[in-house]
């Protein structure tokens, strides 16, 4: 008999696996069911710089999200951010910054557990006054079975911001522009009813000077490693190391942690 309620408990805390996020820098297709709410806050931990002592940051951002429909969610985000340098001329610098809002909108277009593929376009817009972000993304998903997901997202981003550059005879603002191509995925088994392990690739590539790439990107960025991901009834975590098998160290770190958890409603 306390086998069978072990069961039944534990096909309960798995059962909201289906709109989790079962990795931290890839999506899929699973949006929240219609009418629930989930609250999410999220916490990246990166380290390591060239021509630094030492370097680390973190960047929080807590998600609002709320299901429109089946197929539309909509979130919104508060970014924030603390980022510590140590050069070899003093001590650590450490700076704090309010990084602005986002928003949010995904809509899915067929299903990745009865279509060929699982589809969906994701929106977002981010301003914090100076500057202002735009990221689109391409997702696709699959399950096989009721075990392993994968997934690949294709996402454009540009940026820009206002400036202001001192020549010499007078104070003049200029526009500074910036485009990014991410190549993302990532497969996870499911080793119980309640967890996950995975694996996460995320490429990183950008153009200083351009709103959409082109020729002449400047580097490509390539971190690869493991996903962890936790179900319980109300609640679930995702865990994600990604260290840096490139060596572009003067725009990135040699790893990134990220963690996110989700409460619903």
């Amino acid at each position: 008999m306390n086998r069978w309620i072990l069961m039944g408990v534990m096909a309960v805390a798995g059962s909201l696996s289906a709109h989790e996020r079962m990795w931290t820098f890839v999506y899929d297709t699973d949006p929240v069911p219609k009418g629930l709410v989930e609250i999410e806050p999220w916490v990246t931990y990166t380290e390591g710089r060239e021509g630094l002592l030492d370097y680390w940051a973190w960047r929080t951002r807590l998600e609002f999200e709320y299901a429109l429909t089946p197929a539309l969610t909509m979130a919104f985000y508060l970014n924030s951010s603390q980022t510590v340098r140590v050069d070899s001329a003093g001590g650590p610098a450490t700076s704090t910054a309010f990084d602005g809002i986002s928003f949010v909108a995904f809509q899915r277009f067929t299903n990745p557990r009865t279509d060929l593929v699982g589809t969906g376009l994701y929106l977002e817009v981010t301003h914090d006054g100076e500057k202002t972000a735009l990221e689109e993304k391409l997702i696709l998903s699959r399950w096989l079975g009721d075990r392993i997901n994968m997934a690949l997202n294709l996402v454009v981003e540009q940026e820009w911001e206002k400036a202001w550059e001192n020549t010499g005879a007078a104070w003049e603002a200029r526009r500074e522009k910036e485009a990014v191509l991410s190549v993302a995925g990532a497969i996870s088994r499911m080793v119980s009813p309640a967890t996950a392990v995975g694996l996460e690739i995320y490429t990183h590539t950008e153009w200083a000077g351009k709103l959409f790439p082109g020729g002449g990107a400047e580097h490509t960025a390539i971190f690869v490693g493991p996903s962890f991901h936790y179900s319980a009834a109300r609640f679930w975590a995702t865990l994600t190391v990604l260290p840096q098998i490139t060596g572009v160290l003067d725009e990135h770190t040699r790893v990134m942690i990220r963690t996110i958890l989700g409460v619903t409603f």
